[in-house]
């Protein structure tokens, strides 16, 4: 695993451009209550998997989270909880030196068990510059090729919510993305238009 300065950024952060690049986002099947969520990204830095339970279940903030970078609403930031430790996935804007290539920087920060310490340590796992447009573009895409693929509401453990059938919220069926699609292509225009 990679270290991070103080901030989290590499060394050679605003001196080369290898930061720079596409995300790749894919998500596992659902088994026992976990969904993995793997996060690729052409630049230097590499990947990530995330474990995402049902017990404390992401998908939700997920989409709220991916509107607010839409709305370019930034930084913008939620939680994963991997039942004992978490991940916080934020977007902030970026305006440096590479910004003609990059307009968002992307980390994903958490805590880690020091063995050593017997303390909980919050480090950078990923860090990332690329375009806003085609992250959230990969994210939609992805989550959308999953619900209607992949998802299965077996695999995806509902029994804390069984006692409330009518709750939308115990089906990832019910999660309704095209409030999120509708942004994402208001984005792709504004992105066209700014480079005409």
């Amino acid at each position: 695993m990679k270290k991070y300065g103080p901030q989290g950024y590499p060394d050679n952060w605003e001196s080369s451009c290898l930061w720079d690049g596409k995300v790749s986002v894919h998500l596992g099947y659902p088994e026992h209550g976990w969904v993995l969520l793997s996060v690729l990204t052409t630049s230097y830095n590499g990947s990530l998997v995330l474990q995402l339970s049902d017990a404390f279940d992401p998908f939700w903030d997920l989409i709220d989270w991916l509107k607010a970078v839409a709305g370019n609403n930034l930084p913008a930031s939620f939680k994963i909880d991997e039942e004992g430790c978490y991940k916080e996935l934020i977007v902030r804007p970026y305006s440096g030196r590479y910004s003609e290539y990059s307009d968002i920087e992307f980390r994903i920060n958490g805590n880690l068990w020091n063995n050593e310490t017997s303390e909980w340590e919050e480090q950078c796992f990923f860090i990332h510059r690329g375009k806003r447009v085609q992250f959230l573009d990969e994210f939609t895409k992805r989550l959308s090729q999953w619900l209607e693929e992949d998802y299965s509401p077996d695999g995806w453990n509902r029994s804390l919510r069984e006692d409330d059938p009518d709750n939308p919220f115990c089906d990832l069926e019910n999660l309704d993305i095209r409030g999120l699609k509708q942004l994402i292509e208001v984005n792709k225009a504004a992105d066209i238009t700014r480079l005409r």
